[in-house]
């Protein structure tokens, strides 16, 4: 991966960090822990509660808000291209190290995803969230048809009469179980 920083010691600012910043870059590195090389380097600023990626303002309202792990990723590399995922080879969605992001397309991301065992793929009861099994789909199928509501069969199974309308016209679970 080309750009990997040699650093020996505990740096205050990575020693390829230009002099010149701008606001956002200031603000930016001010609230990442710089440490070794090979660490992740936190971001230890506002950070989205259900994904963990470091988020922060560019500037006016109007320029919204960037991920941090892109900003970091910008800062190091250059412009991301059009498409392209800013990956964590670490898997600390906080983490800035650059030596720790690399670039990949979302296919490459997911896959990358799935070798590492964070994404399992799986269909039907193999799938971790799974809650309702094939013979259960067939009983709300015969249910519905004979005439109960969908509220009266959720309410049954413990799931919302939406589900229980996409178990029963197929929109869910093509695969099987």
């Amino acid at each position: 991966m080309g750009g990997v920083l040699s650093v020996r010691t505990r740096p205050t600012r990575p020693s390829s960090m230009p002099k010149q910043m701008t606001p956002w870059q200031v603000r930016l590195w001010k609230r990442v822990a710089v440490g070794w090389e090979g660490e992740c380097w936190p971001f230890e600023g506002y950070c989205h509660p259900t994904r963990g990626y470091g988020q922060m303002g560019l500037g006016s309202r109007d320029q919204g808000l960037g991920e941090t792990h892109r900003l970091a990723y910008e800062f190091f590399f250059g412009q991301i291209p059009q498409g392209m995922c800013v990956c964590h080879q670490c898997d600390n969605p906080s983490c800035c190290n650059p030596n720790h992001l690399f670039l990949g397309s979302h296919a490459d991301n997911m896959a990358d995803m799935k070798r590492k065992g964070r994404g399992s793929g799986a269909i039907g009861s193999a799938n971790r969230n799974f809650r309702i099994s094939h013979t259960e789909v067939e009983e709300m199928k015969e249910l519905v048809s004979a005439g109960m509501t969908k509220v009266a069969v959720a309410d049954r199974y413990g799931v919302t009469p939406q589900y229980v309308g996409q178990l029963v016209n197929g929109r869910w679970r093509r695969h099987g179980v």
